[in-house]
């Protein structure tokens, strides 16, 4: 564990800001981090967005289909 929310330390180099509808964690260094939790209502969930991409014509009924999950974000496209 690298921060426990509620148990947070002004010399950690980590710090997490809970809100009602979003959750930011903030850090002095790169790295990788895993959110773990359970939530208190229904309501909360991780938005995702399903890209498929194919050619717009085809000669063969053999297509090519490219899937990707990625996170619903403004941005997703660019």
């Amino acid at each position: 564990d690298v921060l426990q929310l509620g148990e947070e330390v002004v010399s950690e180099p980590y710090y997490c800001q809970l809100e009602a509808e979003t959750c930011r964690v903030f850090t002095e260094q790169l790295g990788r981090f895993a959110l773990v939790g359970e939530s208190l209502s229904m309501a909360a969930a991780k938005r995702l967005k399903l890209l498929l991409f194919a050619p717009a014509y085809c000669s063969t009924l053999e297509y090519n289909i490219r899937v990707y999950c990625m996170d619903d974000t403004q941005d997703l496209l660019k």
